[in-house]
């Protein structure tokens, strides 16, 4: 299968402040709000872009694999991601990657017989310790894990952890208020694209398997009826004709009892629930 991270990405500027941007180091901690920006642990300042990135999709069920022993692979949806570079100039100076990879999928049971043929497959994080790689810390302040430089997209999920990749955590300040809230919009919309995006990504391509395993179901079910109907016919051919009527006329007796064993039930009914009816 062919690699879907090859594949050439449309790039767009959602967001861009020229200046009033700052980052600085922090502690290491669970609690954001333990975060404190100040001018003495201030790193950098410059101006940053946010730019978000769509694949170009030769395929409608791109990044969908069937195996030769039946089991289907859904690979990671990797068709939208963002980056914010942090840039002096025209120099980049770090980025940042980022995708929810914390969002609900809403699919099929897994735990259905469809679903143990299918293995999905889904970016686990970006970052180092698991945590979203853009989070809040207050209306003006946010959490951002950088990297060096063009050191690329590299997310963690099934089968592929990335190697060496260098990352820092570092406080992002805004010092114009209104900058920040533009930013933490943009931001939003991407989370809700992305959340939809991925949603009918893994969907369509469930849909598709489950109607693959579905069909195959009922073509063996149909091949095994009619397995069975030509045994039926062999052993007919390989009756004589006398047992034959033996047979009919055995099923005629069976069915001419069952009638009338049937018959006894039911007047048995008729009589319990008209003793039933009268005693209330």
């Amino acid at each position: 299968m062919e690699d879907k991270e090859t594949k050439p990405y449309q790039s767009k500027v959602r967001f861009e402040s020229t200046s009033g941007v700052s980052l600085h180091s922090i502690p290491d901690t669970e609690n954001l709000q333990d975060i404190d920006l100040t001018d003495k642990n201030k790193v950098w300042h410059g101006s940053i872009d946010f730019i978000e990135q769509e694949q170009l999709v030769s395929t409608h069920m791109d990044g969908f694999e069937q195996t030769k022993y039946d089991k289907f692979i859904i690979h990671p949806f990797l068709k939208l991601r963002s980056k914010l570079e942090f840039k002096n100039g025209d120099k980049l100076w770090g980025e940042t990657w980022y995708v929810p990879t914390n969002l609900d999928l809403i699919l099929f049971n897994k735990n259905s017989s469809n679903g143990n043929d299918i293995d999905i497959r889904r970016i686990t994080k970006l970052s180092n310790d698991g945590k979203d790689s853009i989070e809040k810390i207050t209306d003006n302040t946010f959490k951002v894990i950088v990297q060096l430089p063009d050191s690329g997209f590299h997310p963690y999920y099934t089968n592929h952890d990335p190697e060496n990749l260098t990352q820092i955590a570092l406080g992002l300040k805004f010092k114009d208020s209104r900058k920040a809230a533009q930013f933490d919009y943009i931001l939003s919309v991407f989370q809700a694209k992305y959340r939809h995006e991925q949603q009918s990504y893994y969907y369509d391509r469930m849909v598709y398997a489950v109607n693959i395993i579905n069909f195959k179901t009922v073509m063996n079910e149909h091949e095994e009826d009619d397995d069975n109907e030509d045994e039926d016919d062999v052993i007919s051919a390989e009756l004589t004709d006398e047992e034959l009527d033996d047979k009919f006329s055995n099923l005629s007796i069976m069915s001419k009892l069952r009638h009338d064993f049937t018959d006894e039930d039911d007047k048995d009914e008729d009589e319990d629930d008209f003793g039933e009816f009268i005693s209330t």
